[in-house]
């Protein structure tokens, strides 16, 4: 499950706290992935590597897998 923020953070965490909120939502992940997948620079390593980065940041969600 995604994480809820608590406590005074920095701007970074915050962000990152957001970012990770919206990763959540189906809906921006797979807008977010259709986006990425249009841009003609994005290489087969690069999806690689966001792949993997998605995987570790869903790995107690696993019904994204």
């Amino acid at each position: 499950e995604c994480k809820q923020m608590n406590g005074p953070q920095s701007m970074y965490e915050i962000a990152m706290a957001q970012f990770e909120q919206l990763l959540c939502n189906r809906n921006f992940l797979l807008a977010f992935i259709e986006t990425l997948e249009e841009q003609k620079s994005f290489s087969i390593r690069d999806k690689a590597n966001v792949a993997s980065l998605l995987m570790i940041i869903f790995l107690e969600k696993m019904e994204y897998a």
